[in-house]
């Protein structure tokens, strides 16, 4: 009888070592994560996850994600607030996972420098540490969506799985509007590049047809929590027009609002869409233009709030880590091939 050693590979637990200071602060106190408060106020007045959800009102999604948290910690004895922040640490875990596949994928190898690995990872355990926990969330079902849009861009793969995968990116995407819009604007661009192919071959291919189809039964789904979020927040800064405006003293968008008020809000749309336009056709040449695009769409959401922008970062580690694999000679990225920390005796004989 022989024992079978686990597939244990090094840059797992590389990946594990990265996210260990993140896991000590959460058992030492120093880190917790909150839930928020709509969602505490919901669970106190007993509100029915599936009442909620089938009102579609701007917390029900957020409810029905966290409801299974809060269940558990009761039932375990726990603050939900401390499970919730082990959960955060394993969706840190998670979100890195997909990032470094997603990297493999845009950059066309098999495996991912240690090096880049070990960036990627730290970087996202900063912004993990220094967001609340709700982009906790919005990080992990963004990493599902970039990994998702990938494969099918660069890899022409798009399943079932993949289309179930893509309901789960925009639910956790979800406990935000602003999140909830970047996702929906990844799976936009994905859409773009594939329309845009399908027309270069004059043809549509069973794949595309059906991610064609995946993404909108997606949006069918998804477009009356998307109105009544954007709707929420427009109401919550003075609605109409200037309230949407308004809303960009809540992000990065906070240094324009004065002059975007100046000229109003069809002035502002029209510049908006030329300049969409101009910038299209400008990385539409670039290597990474794909990647390049959905970071664009996560920027130009992040204008309207902080936490948003940071879901930028993502992106931005896709097309850097791409272009430094690219770059830069293996042997000097430590190194590219990942080993087993355990060989298999079918493989070691």
């Amino acid at each position: 009888m022989t024992f079978a050693l686990p597939d244990i590979r090094i840059s797992t637990l590389l990946v594990v070592a990265a996210i260990l200071p993140l896991l000590l602060s959460v058992m030492l106190g120093l880190k917790t994560f909150e839930i928020w408060s709509q969602i505490t106020y919901m669970w106190e007045a007993d509100a029915n996850p599936l009442v909620e959800l089938a009102q579609i009102n701007p917390h029900s999604l957020r409810y029905m994600l966290l409801y299974l948290v809060l269940v558990t910690a009761e039932f375990m004895g726990w603050h939900h607030d401390t499970l919730f922040s082990y959960i955060l640490v394993g969706l840190c875990f998670f979100t890195v996972r997909n990032l470094v596949r997603t990297v493999a994928i845009t950059a066309n190898t098999d495996h991912v420098s240690y090096l880049v690995q070990i960036g990627c990872a730290a970087i996202v355990v900063i912004l993990f540490y220094l967001m609340n926990g709700r982009i906790g969330f919005a990080f992990l079902g963004y990493s599902i969506l970039l990994l998702i849009v990938a494969r099918h861009y660069y890899q022409r793969r798009f399943d079932a799985f993949s289309a179930v995968s893509a309901l789960v990116g925009l639910g956790l995407s979800s406990v935000s509007s602003g999140t909830l819009i970047s996702a929906v604007l990844c799976l936009v661009i994905a859409l773009y590049f594939e329309v845009i192919r399908s027309f270069q071959r004059v043809s549509l291919t069973r794949t595309a047809l059906f991610a064609l189809l995946s993404c909108l039964v997606l949006g069918v789904l998804f477009f009356r929590f998307f109105l009544v979020g954007i709707n929420k927040n427009i109401a919550f800064y003075g609605g109409g027009g200037d309230g949407f405006l308004r809303m960009l003293e809540h992000g990065a968008g906070r240094s324009i609002y004065p002059a975007l008020s100046a000229v109003g809000l069809p002035t502002v749309v029209a510049l908006a869409l030329a300049m969409a336009v101009l910038f299209a056709m400008l990385l539409y040449r670039l290597r990474q233009s794909f990647m390049l695009h959905i970071l664009l769409a996560a920027m130009v959401c992040g204008a309207f709030g902080f936490s948003t922008l940071s879901l930028a970062a993502l992106p931005v580690l896709v097309v850097a880590s791409a272009l430094l694999i690219s770059r830069v000679p293996d042997r000097r990225l430590w190194p590219a091939s990942d080993y087993r920390l355990f060989t298999p005796p079918e493989e070691a004989t």
